[in-house]
């Protein structure tokens, strides 16, 4: 399941104009971009293995689904799923929504992918997740970052906009750095202990990190675990 609500579509900061010198060397990866990397690469993985595959979009509830199969044909619509579901909607009160649904058309025990920036409220996609959790699912969480959200990026007084509601908020970045640090120390810190808590695999992904290095990473991590 990947999710496409708005926030989702954040790439970074626009390049530079090349009047003024900078090279623009390709458009960045958005976060839904790196997340459909990784499920694309995940769900070929898996028909490769001759298992099956069922790919959703969590946009406004749940959205585009497809039905488990181990075809290279359902993966080429899979794929095509992915490229034309354009992130939109807010996130807010809507992956926990998708995710219950989701779990009303999977109901076979499996291996169960969520790949999200988790900016919504924990406690309703925590709920969620626990539908899949008691059924005997394994559950990964792959919760995808920009670089900027880790890291406010190196500006000054900055317009900020919202982009799911549109809100504006002017900022002076570097006085707002120190408490913007502290408080995202204790959101990623409270997914992992929450996902942690309740036996979900949960692992950290940056938009400006090859998603190959990261998928293999995570591969391997698993593996060792294991």
């Amino acid at each position: 399941l990947v999710d496409g609500s708005s926030s989702m579509a954040y790439r970074g900061l626009p390049p530079r104009s090349p009047l003024r010198g900078a090279d623009i060397a390709g458009e960045p990866p958005s976060k839904y971009d790196q997340a459909c990397l990784l499920a694309a690469a995940i769900g070929f993985l898996t028909i490769k293995r001759q298992d099956h595959v069922s790919f959703a979009v969590a946009r406004e509830g749940l959205g585009a689904f497809h039905p488990a199969h181990s075809s290279h044909a359902h993966l080429r619509g899979v794929l095509a799923a992915m490229e034309t579901n354009v992130p939109r909607g807010p996130t807010a009160a809507r992956l926990g929504e998708a995710l219950t649904v989701f779990a009303q058309r999977v109901m076979r025990k499996g291996l169960v992918i969520v790949f999200s920036d988790l900016m919504e409220d924990m406690d309703d996609i925590l709920r969620a997740l626990s539908i899949f959790s008691h059924r005997g699912n394994d559950v990964i969480v792959f919760h995808v970052l920009h670089p900027h959200e880790l890291e406010l990026p190196p500006t000054e007084e900055t317009l900020f906009v919202d982009s799911e509601t549109g809100e504006e908020v002017r900022l002076d970045v570097a006085a707002a750095r120190p408490l913007y640090e502290e408080r995202l120390r204790n959101y990623l810190d409270a997914w992992t202990a929450a996902l942690r808590q309740r036996g979900i695999d949960y692992t950290r992904v940056r938009t400006d990190e090859p998603f190959q290095k990261a998928l293999e990473g995570y591969l391997c991590r698993r593996a060792a675990v294991r």
